[in-house]
């Protein structure tokens, strides 16, 4: 049996004494497109740096594909686990290429010489993403959805089999946003476990396999779009009175809110 991608066991973990993540359980399978939802500070960029070995639980165990995260050298959770953050600030000055050929880092030998192979997947990486044309600007330039996909090719480039994503499409106009889920379809289907952090419900309805509504310190809701999305789980987790319909080209919900509770 295939281990899975991510597994937390009663993870705990908080800020300062304050609990964010309370013995948190949750499992994410390869070849699987999980939506994280809930709202601000519920946990949910706490999750990615846990899953990512940034932050260390302060109770419980984290396995990334059968293994122990804790026991796992940084070089070796980089070729498992690829990361793009809501932002990131470069102190030097990086062109996008540089940038993206960065992900690439896990896998170069001692000496950190690319080959042409390296080249090539950082210039399929920016080309998926639609910044290929940007590749000798300066990243620092670049504007905020730039920014975002310009971290996707990055991640990309990093080839791991469990990518995780804090809200990529924050900053990107509708055009975008659709392309990038439309990339992050692809490679769940290429057998990738793929976890992206969204505010955007609907988006996230329209193309997860799977959603996870976050509050409290743990999961309101674990399933398919259609278990997750009820106007009392996204009451309990949001605070809000919704209406459900149905996405007439999907058949998913699609939620529109009312009004404050």
């Amino acid at each position: 049996m295939t281990a899975p991608a991510l597994k937390f066991e009663r993870v705990t973990f908080g800020y300062g004494g304050s609990p964010v993540l309370a013995e948190l359980d949750l499992t994410i399978r390869p070849a699987e497109l999980v939506g994280l939802l809930g709202p601000n500070g519920v946990g949910k960029t706490t999750f990615v740096r846990l899953a990512s070995g940034a932050l260390a639980p302060s109770a419980g165990r984290i396995e990334l594909f059968g293994e122990d995260l804790a026991a796992l050298a940084a070089r070796e959770r980089a070729r498992r686990v690829a990361v793009v953050p809501q932002e990131t600030h470069p102190v030097f000055e990086f062109t996008v290429s540089e940038i993206v050929r960065m992900g690439r880092a896990p896998h170069l030998g001692f000496l950190g010489l690319e080959t042409q192979r390296d080249r090539d997947l950082a210039r399929d990486a920016m080309r998926r993403c639609s910044v290929e044309h940007l590749a000798d600007r300066s990243f620092r330039a670049l504007s905020g959805g730039e920014h975002q996909r310009v971290l996707l090719a990055r991640a990309l480039t990093q080839e791991a089999p469990l990518l995780l994503l804090d809200e990529p499409t924050a900053f990107l106009d509708i055009r975008h946003r659709l392309a990038a889920y439309d990339v992050l379809v692809g490679l769940r289907d290429a057998g990738l476990a793929v976890v992206v952090v969204s505010h955007d419900i609907n988006l996230a309805a329209r193309h997860c396999d799977r959603l996870v509504l976050m509050h409290g310190g743990g999961v309101v809701a674990d399933g398919v779009p259609a278990e997750v999305l009820t106007p009392a789980s996204i009451g309990e987790a949001y605070g809000v009175d919704v209406e459900i319909l149905t996405d007439p080209s999907t058949g998913r919900p699609f939620v529109i809110a009312t009004s404050p509770r």
